[in-house]
């Protein structure tokens, strides 16, 4: 048997490849569907992905998640960054009666205050929306429970599970319980099983709250999914590679910076048979050499022939720093966040632009949940102020669904110049509007903006001013060179 053919049947018995299909058996030419053996086939049955999460699993990975994000810069980082583009918003209403706007803008306003929104009084709505997105990202899902009153107490994600004792949480389906959510036939949420933090740790049973008294809200990628399922857990196991990996990098450093240091000393003869000595204090003896390192000296008196120099440490190795870069890289696509956004160099003006222009797409759909949980409570805090006296609604509108408020997403103002020449041509070419320039820009709206300029306009001609807007010296200004070498 010749050497390649050697090596080949090795491979065959170690490996269990047949890549030329020698045993004659049918196949398909899709891998995954002929479970070809040049990688490993996935083998199971297609469940729920509540059945594939269980309780103790959802519990594993609110530990992993927070415990990354609590130690690890980057990956609280890649949270914070995230929350920056999602979770922040302005409220307005557009119903064409001035003083009924005004009075549901301000109501909302109290009402967003963190005495009148949470229950402990510590969070404002602003602050409760970017934490419960934050809880959102960590923990797969998060509820927020309404109150009489009109407040909101949150209710963290861990803290809904099945009840381990049924003697305590009652009766139950529990064919139809799915980590703590009770459901019906069609997968309607019916209640939730809530528990109580013990002091120390642990959770005890508190009790079932109706589903038509929570807010929930999570992530959600399939149609039979009950609970919640971040999409950073397919990056806990990358965050905590980089975490350890610049640990023991860093570990590594200090080593070889401590231990880097050599001194060399001539051989007591030399090439003609003469003796070398230094003795620069007259002792009589020859002198040792003496390094000062920090605050204490470190005597090395070396044998004649060795020698002592300084190391130069390649730590961390280059390979090293590009592998992690990579690593990390892969890690923040779990949010859909470009390198570049940790990276600043990474890239030039345009490759920057094109990343946050894709990045903006993406961000649309969290966006969006996050503006649905705002109309959700909005719609029911108008029905409890309309209950309790402190808001009226005009007869104009049928039903709390007719009322036309929007919640606005926070825009990125321009990056260049040239952008905002380019809004203003396409405003004039009619392929953007005035509104939609302000919301993407500045997450408002432009109807506000043309009413503060009416007013300052006419407080100007009250006082008798003179203002003068140069728009010359303002297309001067769009002629800025960004071009990258």
């Amino acid at each position: 048997m010749s050497l390649l053919q050697t090596l080949k049947a090795a491979g065959q018995r170690a490996f269990a490849i047949d890549w030329n299909n020698t045993d004659g058996s049918p196949s398909s030419s899709i891998d995954s569907i002929s479970g070809s053996k040049k990688r490993r086939t996935v083998s199971g049955q297609v469940t729920s992905l509540d059945d594939q999460i269980k309780d103790r699993d959802r519990k594993s990975i609110v530990l992993t998640s927070r415990n990354v994000t609590q130690n690890f810069e980057l990956a609280a980082w890649a949270i914070r960054k995230h929350l920056d583009f999602t979770s922040s918003f302005s409220f307005s209403v557009k119903s064409g009666i001035p003083s009924f706007d005004l009075e549901l803008s301000e109501f909302i306003g109290r009402a967003s205050r963190p005495e009148n929104f949470d229950s402990a009084g510590k969070h404002s709505l602003a602050r409760t929306l970017r934490i419960a997105e934050s809880m959102r990202c960590l923990d797969g899902d998060i509820f927020l429970m309404k109150l009489r009153t009109g407040r909101i107490q949150a209710i963290e994600g861990d803290r809904v599970k099945t009840p381990e004792e049924r003697r305590d949480a009652g009766d139950f389906n529990a064919d139809r319980t799915f980590n703590g959510v009770e459901t019906s036939f069609s997968g309607r949420h019916l209640r939730y099983a809530v528990h109580n933090r013990s002091r120390g740790g642990g959770l005890t049973f508190d009790r079932w709250i109706p589903a038509r008294n929570i807010f929930a809200h999570g992530f959600y990628t399939r149609f039979d999914q009950i609970r919640g399922v971040s999409p950073i857990v397919a990056a806990l196991g990358r965050f905590q590679d980089v975490y350890e990996g610049f640990d023991y990098a860093h570990q590594l450093g200090k080593l070889s910076n401590l231990f880097g240091l050599v001194l060399t000393r001539d051989a007591a003869e030399n090439g003609l048979g003469a003796l070398t000595s230094s003795d620069a204090d007259g002792d009589g003896e020859d002198d040792t050499h003496s390094v000062k390192l920090s605050n204490r000296p470190m005597v090395l008196d070396l044998d004649p022939g060795e020698d002592a120099k300084f190391l130069e440490n390649k730590t961390p190795a280059f390979e090293f720093q590009q592998f992690s870069d990579t690593m990390i890289a892969v890690a923040l696509k779990a949010l859909d966040i470009p390198f570049s956004f940790y990276n600043e160099s990474f890239t030039n003006f345009f490759g920057s632009k094109a990343a946050l222009t894709q990045y903006l797409i993406s961000a649309r759909a969290k966006r969006a949940d996050n503006s649905d949980l705002l109309r959700r409570w909005t719609i029911w805090r108008i029905g409890v102020g309309i209950l309790d006296g402190s808001l009226t609604i005009p007869r104009e509108f049928d039903s709390l669904e007719d009322v036309p408020f929007k919640w606005n997403a926070n825009g990125v103002p321009w990056l260049d110049p040239r952008d905002i020449r380019g809004d203003i041509d396409a405003v004039k070419a009619g392929l953007k509007t005035r509104s939609e320039v302000r919301h993407e820009r500045f997450g408002d709206e432009w109807s506000d903006v043309a009413e503060k300029l009416a007013e300052e306009e006419s407080l100007i001609d009250e006082l008798g001013l003179s203002v003068t807007m140069d728009n010359s010296s303002a297309a001067q200004v769009v002629e800025v060179d960004n071009q990258e070498e």
